[in-house]
């Protein structure tokens, strides 16, 4: 078969971060396009004309053409902007009414802070000014020191040319151990480095995305299950560039059934239980790196490891302890991550595995025999797959496994029967298939007969459970030749 890679389903575990920078936002916009007066001269203001009627206070303020018209001292104090929050800007188009006075103009926010109090007055020139801290209950007043005319007011989150930028502590992966992750702000803009002051961290670990009304960050985060983190980057002029981390923690289960149950590609907290090593096989692979092939099973069921790697597991090691896995694909297969797992401790005792005794082929041909070691009876052989009662399960025939047959596994006698001991896998693609671990063993009545010398070394039932004293019944008896036949004790 195809072996399937698994390390390469551990990457899916380790999603990137996602990069979005939010487009610029209008909070606010007054055109004053609606107002009317003769040219050089002002109105009364009528509130009705303007794009937003209301909220507004007012302090010596008339109407000009197509313009708003602020005498000397005079002000206004733009309506409360309800999805105002965090840092934004407002942008000011603002030009002398008759005479050619530049003198700057000022702003003021009631609750919050400004980047500077001066609206320069000029030709051409808008100000673009940030906000600082506000929220929706800030009120934002513009004061004319000399009289001037006021074409466009503008309040927005992402000013152009605004960035930010950030750091975390832990990026996307998996973990075991409770952490506490932190946020470090980092601003820049047109690719040069500049002070983090003003920048507003946000964030969200129920699933939602950042706003600027998430909570703040203001300490470290601590997570200790699965948790997908997702931080907004606030610039002072509102921009917000967002990125998402994931920490995965190990789903906690108390078995190899519970483990199976799982959806594919579960991040599992597993104990080992008296846990036996069915088979342990270790291989030159592809590039001369070591493919292992391993299996192990509980009360519960089994489960088996293949990839490359050299995991200090032996055929007949009784493990108990706890691991930290990866299933695959196949739900059963699974991927170790040898940095959250030791060895050293988890052997404790030597048992030699006793396959499970299997006189049909359909019941491998269920997932519920995956990775078991089990001794299939009487089936002969044809084309490369185990036969019997009109069913049939591939064999493996990769060529780091024993050769089935000396003649290129092709039997002698084609109606010969055998008893094949082995491991049920996956196949890449879908279905299974009988991994032989051993030599097959004739049965039947052509079979190779246990010689005169050779003497019964050990029974078992066909459950594969061994026993000192076969009583009545059908045993399989291993004769110290190395033959194996079935014998029914009267």
């Amino acid at each position: 078969m195809k072996r399937i890679l698994l390390a390469t389903v551990i990457a899916c575990f380790f999603a990137c971060h996602v990069h979005v920078v939010q487009a610029q936002e209008i909070l606010f916009q007054e055109t004053f396009g609606r107002l009317n007066s003769p040219e050089g001269q002002w109105a009364d203001l009528d509130v009705s004309q303007l794009d937003h009627p209301s909220g507004w206070d007012f302090d010596r303020v008339h109407a000009g053409p197509q313009c708003l018209v602020v005498e000397e001292g005079g002000s206004f104090t733009l309506p409360a902007i309800p999805q105002m929050m965090g840092n934004a800007s407002i942008y000011i188009s603002v030009f002398p009414w008759q005479d050619d006075d530049f003198t700057p103009c000022k702003l003021s926010v009631s609750e919050g802070e400004v980047e500077k109090t001066d609206v320069g007055v000029a030709v051409s020139i808008a100000a673009e000014i940030a906000l600082y801290d506000v929220t929706p209950a800030s009120r934002i007043t513009f004061t004319a020191t000399h009289a001037v005319k006021v074409e466009q007011v503008v309040v927005r989150y992402g000013a152009p040319g605004s960035a930010c930028g950030f750091e975390v502590s832990a990026e996307s992966g998996q973990y075991i151990e409770p952490m506490e992750v932190q946020i470090t702000p980092k601003g820049y803009a047109y690719g040069q480095d500049y002070t983090a002051d003003h920048i507003i961290l946000v964030y969200t670990t129920d699933g939602t995305e950042p706003t600027p009304f998430s909570p703040r960050y203001d300490g470290p985060i601590a997570v200790d299950t699965t948790t997908t983190l997702r931080v907004g980057c606030i610039s002072p002029y509102g921009t917000m560039v967002k990125r998402d981390y994931t920490y995965l923690y190990p789903v906690v289960v108390s078995n190899i059934a519970e483990m199976r149950a799982l959806p594919d590609e579960t991040f599992v907290r597993m104990p080992l239980d008296d846990v036996l090593v069915t088979y342990s096989e270790i291989t030159a692979g592809k590039g001369g790196d070591w493919y292992q092939y391993l299996y192990m099973r509980d009360a519960t069921g089994a489960m088996g490891y293949e990839g490359y790697g050299n995991l200090p597991l032996h055929t007949g090691d009784v493990l108990n302890g706890s691991v930290v896995i990866n299933s695959n694909s196949t739900g059963d297969l699974w991927y170790m991550t040898n940095q959250y797992t030791s060895f050293d401790s988890l052997v404790t005792d030597y048992r030699e595995p006793e396959p499970i005794w299997v006189e049909s082929v359909s019941e491998l041909l269920d997932s519920c025999w995956l990775c078991q070691l089990v001794t299939l009876s009487g089936v002969t052989v044809s084309e490369g797959y185990a036969c019997r009662d009109g069913a049939s399960i591939l064999l493996d025939k990769v060529s780091t496994m024993r050769t089935l047959f000396p003649t290129g596994n092709v039997p002698d006698d084609p109606e010969a029967e055998y008893d094949i001991t082995g491991i049920v896998q996956p196949v890449y693609g879908g279905g299974f298939q009988l991994m032989a671990i051993g030599y097959p063993v004739l049965t039947g009545i052509s079979g190779t007969l246990a010689g005169a010398a050779a003497t019964p070394v050990a029974y078992y039932t066909t459950d594969g459970r061994r026993v000192s004293r076969p009583e009545r019944g059908i045993y399989l008896v291993r004769y110290s030749d190395g033959a194996v036949r079935k014998v029914f004790r009267k």
